[in-house]
C-alpha cells in the first residue's frame, strides 16, 4: 500500500479510526480507506502507516478576523460559510456601513475600531482590512493599521482587499486608481498581501448592485455577495498551521505524482465523484496537455521570441517564460507585449482566453503566485464552477454518472471547443484512462 501522505480534516468531530478492542489491528491509513470513509485529504506527511485515534487530531486554520465597511456588511453571511469551509475555527466579521480608515471617536473611524478591539484579533492567524472606499486610503494609515495589528499579541497574517467599482451604475464617477495603486505600493514593505477584488468587478460589473441609489457602483448584489466572499476566503485559505498532535502543518495542496494525478486528486478532495474528476482533467490533457504553462501561440508573428512550434502541437508552446508574466513586453503572455492582435492568446491547463485569461491572471494576482501556478490555475476553475458556471456546468455535472455524460457536459458547456463533437470522440478516451490510472488510488 502508499505510503501515508495524508492527513485528515474532521467535518464534524474528530474521527477515532483504531479497532474498538485494544487487541484488534489497526486499519491501514491509505489515501483511498481515508476518503471512503468521508475524511477529508490534505498533504502532509505523517508516520507511522497506520492509523490510530492519536493522529486522528481536527485541523482548522485558527482565527480569522475582517473588518471592513458596508461591502463587509453586505456580504456577511456569504463571508462566514466562505471562511468556515475554509477551515477557519473562530470568524469574527465586523462590518459597518460608511465605515472609513480614519481616526475619530465614531464607530466609523477604522483606525480606532481595530485600537480599541485588539482582543477580537489577539491570536488569529488571519486580519483582512477591507476599508477604503469611503475615503481615508492613503500609506500614512495603511502603515497606522498595519502597526496596529502588529502591535497585538497576534501572530496574524495581514490581508488588504482593494476596491472595486462599476461606475456604469453610480451617479457619479469613482476613480479608486489613487486608493488601489497606494495598497499594492505599500504591500511588500509592510509584508500584507493585497486582495484583488477590483480585478474581478472589472471582469463581472453585473456583481455590483445595478440600483444606483442603493449600491453606489460598489455593493455587490446576489451572485456578487458569494464572489466576494470567494474572492476573500480564498485568497487567505492558503495559512498554515499545526495540528495539535503530530505537528502536521495544514496544505491545500493536493498530493500526486504528476499533474494529471495532482489535478485528479484536487476534484476529488473537492467532494467531486471519479468519474466526474476524470472527466474534467481528460479534458485539461486534450486542451493542454495538463501543463498550466502551455499557451496557444498563433498570434505571435514569425520572428517574435514568443513564436514557436512544438512537434504534435502545433501552434502552440509547452514552456513559455512566463516567470515574468506581469512585466517584459516578451513575455509571452498576450498581457503586454502583443505585436499584432488585440487578441489575448489561450492560456494554462484550460486555454482560457479573452476576459477569462484576464481572471485567471487577476486570479493568482491577487494571492501574490504566478498564473503559472498549477494549485492556482485548478483554484481558479473551482472559483468559475461555483460562480458564473454553476448553473450551467457545475450543476449538472455533479448529476453525471458516466465519463461519457460528464466528457460532453464539460466540453460542450465549459471548454466550447470549434469542433465539439470531435472533442467529445477525442476526450472520452483520456478520461477512461485517467480514471483507470487514479480512479483507484
Amino acid at each position: 500500500m502508499k505510503r501515508l501522505v495524508a492527513a485528515i480534516v474532521l467535518l464534524i468531530s474528530t474521527l477515532t479510526l483504531a479497532a474498538s478492542s485494544a487487541t484488534a489491528a489497526p486499519k491501514t491509513c491509505s489515501e483511498k480507506y481515508l476518503r471512503d470513509i468521508g475524511a477529508m485529504v490534505i498533504n502532509c506527511k505523517q508516520d507511522p502507516t497506520t492509523c490510530s485515534p492519536s493522529q486522528a487530531s481536527t485541523v482548522s486554520i485558527g482565527k480569522i478576523y475582517m473588518i471592513g465597511d458596508s461591502i463587509t456588511e453586505i456580504a456577511k453571511p456569504e463571508l462566514g460559510v466562505g471562511f468556515s469551509m475554509r477551515g477557519f475555527s473562530e470568524v469574527i466579521i465586523d462590518g459597518l456601513s460608511s465605515r472609513r480608515l480614519s481616526e475619530g471617536t465614531d464607530p466609523k473611524d477604522g483606525q480606532t475600531v481595530l485600537a480599541n478591539n485588539t482582543d477580537k484579533y489577539t491570536n488569529a492567524a488571519v486580519v483582512v482590512i477591507a476599508l477604503g472606499t469611503n475615503s481615508g486610503l492613503t500609506a500614512e494609515s495603511i502603515k497606522k493599521a498595519v502597526d496596529t495589528v502588529r502591535a497585538a499579541p497576534s501572530p496574524a497574517k495581514i490581508f488588504m482587499v482593494n476596491i472595486g467599482v462599476n461606475n456604469a451604475v453610480r451617479n457619479s464617477k469613482l476613480d479608486p486608481t489613487a486608493w488601489n495603486n497606494a495598497l499594492n505600493a505599500s504591500a511588500e514593505l509592510l509584508n500584507y498581501t493585497v486582495i484583488d477584488w477590483s480585478s474581478v468587478v472589472a471582469q463581472h460589473p453585473e456583481y455590483i448592485d445595478k440600483n444606483p441609489a442603493t449600491g453606489l457602483g460598489v455593493h455587490p448584489a446576489g451572485a456578487g455577495k458569494k464572489a466576494y466572499a470567494d474572492t476573500v476566503a480564498t485568497a487567505v485559505s492558503g495559512i498554515t498551521t499545526n495540528t495539535s498532535s503530530g505537528g502536521c502543518a495544514q496544505s491545500t495542496t493536493p498530493t500526486g505524482g504528476n499533474n494529471e494525478e495532482i489535478a485528479y486528486n484536487f476534484f476529488i478532495d473537492k467532494g467531486l465523484t471519479p468519474i466526474q474528476s476524470a472527466a474534467i482533467v481528460g479534458n485539461m490533457r486534450g486542451e493542454s496537455g495538463t501543463n498550466p504553462k502551455r499557451m496557444e501561440m498563433k498570434f505571435f508573428k514569425s520572428g517574435h521570441p514568443c513564436h514557436q512550434k512544438k512537434l504534435g502541437w502545433p501552434g502552440e508552446m509547452d514552456n513559455p517564460p512566463v516567470d515574468n508574466i506581469f512585466g517584459p513586453a516578451t513575455d509571452c503572455s498576450g498581457y503586454a507585449g502583443q505585436p499584432t492582435t488585440n487578441v489575448q492568446p489561450g492560456f494554462g491547463l484550460v486555454q482560457w482566453s479573452g476576459g477569462r485569461r484576464a481572471g485567471v491572471i487577476a486570479f493568482a494576482k491577487s494571492r501574490s503566485v504566478l498564473p503559472s501556478d498549477l494549485i492556482t490555475q485548478l483554484e481558479y476553475v473551482w472559483e468559475e464552477l461555483n460562480t458564473g458556471y454553476k448553473t450551467r456546468v457545475f450543476i449538472p455535472l455533479q448529476a453525471s454518472t458516466t465519463i461519457e455524460v460528464a466528457v460532453d457536459i464539460w466540453v460542450r458547456k465549459y471548454e466550447i471547443p470549434g469542433d465539439p463533437d470531435g472533442a467529445v470522440r477525442t476526450r472520452i478516451p483520456f478520461a477512461l484512462d485517467i480514471l483507470t490510472k487514479y480512479g483507484s488510488n
